[in-house]
Formats: structure tokens, sequence, C-alpha cells
């Protein structure tokens, strides 16, 4: 499978990963990582918003885990910068902006994943 300029997962690395776990388990990896994306964002503006920079740096620590195991480099390595910025007590503007930065790239993570992943169908409750 050929990288295309511009994507924003590294769909060789996914391709050796799926050759390893198998589909399904590629695909429910990345379920739990799209959907956990929203929790680490939201931990990380409220670690901001509390002055908690080691909880932030620690929830950086865990998205850029997350994001390098499933080949989606540019948010591992936002998560990277921001995990060292946080540990550096960097001002926070600074991280704010990083973290706006990391959501975007996280979105564009989403979109992407979205296009080959189905999300499971949702039963009707009534």
């Amino acid at each position: 499978m050929k990288i295309k300029k511009g994507m924003t997962v590294d769909w060789k690395a996914v391709s050796d990963l799926k050759a390893q776990v198998g589909e399904e388990v590629l695909s429910d990896l990345f379920t739990l990582f799209v959907a956990d994306i929203n929790s680490h964002l939201d931990a990380c503006n409220a670690a901001l918003e509390k002055g908690d920079l080691e909880s932030l740096a620690e929830n950086a620590h865990r998205m850029k885990g997350g994001a390098g195991s499933l080949g989606c480099h540019r948010v591992k390595d936002l998560a990277a910068v921001l995990q060292d910025e946080a540990e550096r007590h960097a001002a926070a503007p600074v991280l704010r902006g990083m973290i706006r930065s990391l959501a975007g790239a996280c979105e564009a993570v989403r979109i992407e994943v979205a296009q080959i992943i189905d999300p499971p169908e949702l039963e009707a409750t009534g």
C-alpha cells in the first residue's frame, strides 16, 4: 500500500501491524484509539486549566504511545512535543496552542480512519 502525501496515518505500518494481529484486532485497536482521543484531549485541557503539568505530560505520553503503535506519526510527534514542553513547564498559552494543534491532527486521523473502518451499527432503543 503506497502512502499518499498528506496522509495522517502510515498505512504501510498499519499493513505490517495487520499482518501480525489480523484485521479484526486492528479494527478494534483503531476504534479504541479514536474513541480515546477525545478523553485524552479533554484530560490535557483540564490538566492545563488546573496547572497540573505532570498530568498533562502523562496524557500526552499516552497519546504518543497509542498513536505511534498505530502509525499515526503526526499525532505521535505533536504529543511528544507537548509532553516535552509540559515537562519543561512551558507557558500556558504555548501549551494551549500545542493542544489545539494536536486536536487538529487527531481530527484528521478520525476522518481518515472513518473512511476505512465502519463504526458498529447502533441498536435502536425505544
